[in-house]
């Protein structure tokens, strides 16, 4: 047995096993197959086999989805491949599942930051109108028409 790092080898995509195999070049197995790399080496005839095979592996996509919740708001999820529910709308498509959190958590940082501001002009309208909380009641129709007409005549300014 001669010197692995001396020999030629070859790669080449094996139809019937749907891979690509590493063959050394005198190989009768190899005869007929087109080499999609050739070199010296053992080593690195190995790394390339695993390169082309993973090159050759189809990738998943992750699409970030938003759809109107229960309660008004927008809720978001991550599907892998297309959204498997009706009434997703896609947002972003990203090829890591990391990048996917990230849009997905600037998304709902967005979403919380503009429910917050929802929130505060509430309350101010209510501290206007002279009730004094930390939390926001339920309003009706009624209330929320007279904040917004406090808003709109510039009586809320405080």
């Amino acid at each position: 047995m001669g010197d692995v790092r001396n020999e030629y080898y070859l790669v080449a995509l094996d139809q019937e096993a749907g891979y690509c195999r590493l063959f050394r070049a005198d190989s009768p197995e190899s005869a007929g197959l087109a080499p999609l790399w050739s070199g010296y080496g053992l080593r690195s005839g190995y790394d390339a086999m695993i390169r082309l095979n993973k090159e050759r592996r189809p990738t998943d996509l992750f699409h970030v989805c938003s759809r109107a919740g229960a309660r008004g708001g927008m809720a978001y999820k991550v599907f892998r491949g297309t959204p498997a529910e009706a009434g997703w709308t896609v947002e972003a498509t990203e090829v890591a599942y990391s990048e996917a959190r990230k849009h997905l958590a600037r998304l709902v940082a967005e979403r919380d930051a503009q429910r917050d501001r929802g929130r505060q002009r509430l309350l101010k309208g209510l501290r206007r109108a002279g009730v004094e909380t930390s939390r926001v009641p339920k309003l009706t129709r009624a209330d929320l028409r007279y904040i917004e007409w406090l808003e709109s005549t510039g009586r809320m300014a405080a």
